[in-house]
């Protein structure tokens, strides 16, 4: 017999990612589906693979597909949050002064490997920051699993961050030589 369970902790992952969705954008009449379908999981954790293959087939029909495609990421979604509230406010404030600054925007080149030109617009650059900038913050929390994990692939030398943080609502990345010097006092 075939198993169509589907752990907690994905489970709530999946719901969440959902829920999310349904809540910032107009679905119509599948809104009531999807609630339903989500009940069901709930209620019948040996089922939630089909229920969960109904409600990723709805999605499928959105222009914006919120559950993509390929591998999903394995962060916690409370970090995914996070990471997303930083990089929006990171990609405004980047094409803000892409805009702003005419000295910015005639001499700033993408990246050699993307052909070293000129951005064509302050979006377009701001995408491009803040793609990098989201790939640094997950590799600071991977870093940071890795610290706590004795992993052997844990780098010294780059900064972690635990997912949090500090008094000043920044996030509270910490770099290698603190991280050193907290151990030796």
């Amino acid at each position: 017999m075939a198993d169509y369970t589907m752990d907690d902790e994905t489970w709530m992952k999946n719901k969440a990612k959902v829920a999310k969705y349904v809540a910032t954008h107009d679905v119509g009449e599948m809104e009531t589906v999807i609630n339903w379908t989500l009940a069901q999981g709930d209620e019948q954790p040996s089922q939630r693979k089909k229920y969960w293959s109904s409600i990723t087939t709805l999605f499928s029909m959105q222009d914006d597909n919120p559950l993509g495609r390929g591998r999903q990421s394995t962060l916690p979604t409370e970090v995914q949050d996070e990471i997303e509230e930083e990089c929006n406010l990171f990609q405004t404030a980047h094409a803000v002064l892409f805009a702003t600054e005419e000295r910015f925007s005639a001499s700033i080149r993408s990246h050699g490997k993307s052909g070293g030109v000129e951005y064509t617009d302050a979006n377009e650059y701001a995408e491009a920051q803040t793609k990098s900038f989201k790939t640094r913050l997950t590799a600071y929390y991977r870093n940071h699993l890795r610290m706590v994990n004795n992993d052997k692939k844990y780098n010294d030398r780059a900064p972690t961050w635990d997912g949090s943080r500090n008094e000043n609502d920044y996030l509270n990345i910490v770099d290698a030589a603190n991280i050193a010097s907290e151990e030796e006092e």
